[in-house]
């Protein structure tokens, strides 16, 4: 992959991009969504934010190799989601190529942070983990990640919702291409919008 530019996510989940010694604010996947009308998670809590960062470090930690018998059981309020994180990583080939790692799509200007990229039973995927429900929304999530790992050189030719509940797993295909479209069109809005601003 070629080198990536150096993004940093502050505290309030904005990112900035390093331009020339100082930092520009990039648009993100969840601030698009937000000021494109988009409603929020009806069941997003404190908690279950900090349950998510968990489960994050927890499926990273896993996908690359991670002894789970060497470190501290999960917290009991995650340790069904880990275990489902866990009999994925079983029941499937994964490669590990990156995960977490910050990217910005220069020709649509956002930027995303994909769950994991890498090579899914010897295809390349990029897998987003939710420990919630279903939202239509996640398969635009996934088409932005696929633009933005493309444009940094890596092609997911599939992307994945990663579903956890009760010590197992729900893998959802997202393999409907208007979803690419649809996606740079809400781009194209949200800065249409702020240039009127």
């Amino acid at each position: 992959m070629p080198t990536m530019d150096k993004i940093r996510l502050d505290e309030e989940h904005r990112y900035w991009r390093e331009v020339g010694g100082g930092e520009v604010r990039v648009p993100g996947f969840t601030e698009i969504c937000k000021a494109s009308g988009f409603p929020d998670n009806p069941h997003w809590t404190e908690e279950g934010k900090a349950e998510g960062i968990a489960l994050h470090k927890w499926l990273l930690f896993l996908a690359q190799g991670g002894d789970f018998d060497s470190v501290y059981p999960p917290h009991e309020s995650i340790a069904e989601r880990v275990e489902g994180i866990r009999k994925f990583l079983k029941d499937h080939d994964f490669e590990f190529v990156g995960g977490e790692t910050k990217l910005y799509h220069a020709g649509l200007g956002f930027c995303c942070t994909p769950d994991l990229h890498g090579f899914l039973d010897g295809t390349a995927a990029v897998v987003e983990m939710k420990g919630g429900a279903r939202m239509k929304r996640h398969r635009l999530q996934t088409a932005a990640q696929a633009l933005a790992l493309a444009e940094n050189g890596f092609n997911a030719s599939r992307r994945i919702g990663l579903y956890l509940k009760d010590g197992d797993y729900t893998p959802e295909e997202h393999d409907d291409d208007e979803d690419f479209e649809c996606w740079k069109a809400i781009v194209a809005g949200y800065f249409a919008v702020e240039a009127y601003k």
